[in-house]
């Protein structure tokens, strides 16, 4: 089982490894996004009323969806000072735990800090564990999509209340960074940025959009309308489940 935790909701997803297929896939909304605290709460919740994750699992991977993280080259990491990392971009208190998941194929840690009191609830509640940040799950599957032609790819992973940009010029990283969505027109500014500063030519670019986006979607015709070659990422895993294949991270979370 794989579980994804962040302010703007949980989800659940439960896969037979044995037939490689997906047995279930629940969204579980949080009763109060501004208050980290709370989601604990909603975590209990869900798995007390939900008979399917009241059973055994061989497996449980805890994947952590905030904007609590930061890129570090490997060679400027240092995983005794991990703080530093983030220190100048977020309000770290004094007792925030720091952690990282290395990613040596793009020689890049994720430094990030995660919900440690639903860690130690996991932990409690099943045992030993793995948990990520969302940020790797992304970049580690991306980067196996990726061509080896030197083309710059701009992939946009779209969900309700931000979107993250991932920009790999063949299989190198080259730009991943996390912008909030607060009014419809904060996704066009943030894009029409991110093709200036990443000298992205709008005629001949490939931009791909993912997550919990459509043809109809408001951000899809807003980039089509500006960059010609632009399309949905369609996922390579099939699944019955039909919100699962809009939730890119927990297809590829196994």
């Amino acid at each position: 089982m794989s579980i994804q935790t962040g302010l703007s909701g949980l989800s659940f997803c439960v896969k037979d490894l044995k037939t490689n297929a997906f047995v279930d896939y629940i969204e579980w909304p949080t009763l109060d996004s501004t208050k980290p605290e709370n989601l604990l709460k909603d975590l209990i919740s869900a798995f007390e009323s939900t008979p399917v994750l009241q059973t055994d699992f061989n497996t449980v991977r805890v994947i952590h969806d905030n904007a609590l993280s930061s890129l570090v080259p490997l060679e400027l990491l240092d995983t005794g000072k991990l703080s530093d990392y983030l220190k100048y971009n977020i309000a770290l208190l004094p007792d925030d735990f720091v952690a990282c998941d290395e990613l040596n194929s793009l020689n890049c840690a994720v430094v990030f800090v995660p919900f440690v009191n639903i860690n130690n609830y996991i932990f409690e509640h099943f045992g030993s564990f793995e948990y990520h940040h969302q940020s790797t799950i992304l970049l580690q599957r991306l980067q196996a999509i990726s061509t080896p032609d030197g083309k710059k790819v701009l992939r946009l992973h779209i969900q309700d209340q931000y979107f993250e940009a991932i920009c790999f010029e063949g299989e190198r990283l080259i730009c991943h960074n996390r912008f909030n969505l607060q009014t419809p027109h904060d996704f066009l500014f943030y894009l029409l940025f991110l093709v200036e500063q990443l000298d992205l030519d709008p005629e001949t670019m490939a931009c791909e959009l993912f997550g919990k986006v459509n043809k109809e979607s408001l951000c899809f015709k807003e980039a089509y309308t500006y960059i010609r070659h632009t399309n949905l990422l369609e996922p390579k895993i099939t699944t019955h489940l039909v919100n699962l294949k809009q939730n890119f991270v927990a297809l590829n979370s196994f």
